[in-house]
């Protein structure tokens, strides 16, 4: 299973219905499920906040805690001129920040809701 994961600036963000709009969103951006760059004008995207959303749904969660692992790579997308390894830039520090939130958000889901699911980080998120 796989899922694209496109770095969006807080401009795009905050006009989107399904991203949480709290400081983090209005300061940093998000990550939207989408493998095209986001479209600024677009409000219904979904995000990675979804992804755990589907897996802990209460018709679905115990699919997610049965014996066989489920492997999810996430494969993260940004724009040609953002370098997310440049920590100069405000834009790749935002990134390096959301990843590792998203990381540590999905580590707690994991481990709290007993899911037998690995996320394996693939595209810019690659050696991170």
């Amino acid at each position: 299973m796989a899922a694209d994961i496109h770095y969006a600036p807080p401009s795009v963000c905050t006009k989107q219905r399904n991203v949480p709009q709290d400081a983090t969103t209005k300061q940093r951006g998000c990550f939207l499920l989408t493998h095209d760059p986001p479209v600024a004008t677009k409000s219904n995207y979904a995000s990675s906040d979804d992804i755990l959303a589907y897996l802990i749904a209460p018709q679905r969660i115990a699919a997610f805690q049965a014996s066989k692992r489920l492997y999810i790579a996430l494969c993260f997308k940004v724009d040609d001129e953002l370098n997310v390894c440049d920590g100069t830039k405000r834009a790749s520090a935002d990134w390096m920040f959301l990843a590792d939130e998203l990381v540590a958000i999905y580590t707690e889901h994991i481990e709290a809701y007993k899911l037998n699911v690995e996320f394996i980080l693939d595209g810019t998120a690659t050696g991170i």
